[in-house]
């Protein structure tokens, strides 16, 4: 059941995982980079690994590294609220 419309003034929350939907890079401005995430599916039949790294190079090529970094990373760590655990920390230091 709906309890508010959008004209309500409400923020909608949603992300948008994708595991290997180019047009979501392509529309990334579009559905807003804070809530596109980058997802692997491992360890199901379709994923990319053990391929995973040169998929995500050739996904990012064109991608500003902030941006990438928020998708591949970054909104995962906001959204969950894991930036200051330790492998929160650790996966900031390594982009920086």
């Amino acid at each position: 059941m709906v309890h508010s419309l959008p004209r309500d003034g409400k923020e909608v929350r949603y992300f948008s995982v994708q595991h290997v939907e180019r047009v979501a890079i392509e529309l990334r401005h579009h559905l807003g980079i804070e809530r596109v995430m980058f997802a692997t599916d491992f360890p199901h039949i379709e994923s990319d690994w053990p391929n995973t790294r040169p998929f995500a190079e050739r996904l990012f090529a064109d991608v500003p590294a902030e941006e990438a970094y928020k998708i591949a990373a970054g909104n995962m760590l906001a959204f969950f609220k894991l930036q200051d655990t330790p492998m929160g920390r650790a996966v900031r230091a390594k982009a920086n």
